[in-house]
């Protein structure tokens, strides 16, 4: 499986995310939600590298929740 790339955010991503929720953002709050739209992302693309083929549900889940720890082998 190729790594998966996501997309870097500009601010102006974060403004027109926030016009279609009907948000006001000063621009601090501008760059923390490009900050937080960036850490969600990477996230998501980590939980797509989990191979989960070959596990029933219950076990897929315990591999998704030992992402949440650094020191689990998953």
């Amino acid at each position: 499986m190729r790594p998966v790339r996501f997309p870097e955010f500009v601010d102006a991503d974060v403004t027109e995310l926030a016009r279609l929720c009907c948000l006001e953002l000063s621009p601090e709050d501008t760059g923390l939600g490009r900050q937080y739209l960036t850490t969600i992302v990477a996230l998501l693309a980590r939980l797509q590298e989990v191979d989960v083929s070959d596990a029933p549900p219950d076990v897929a889940a315990e591999r998704v929740e030992a992402l949440h720890d650094p020191h689990a082998i998953v």
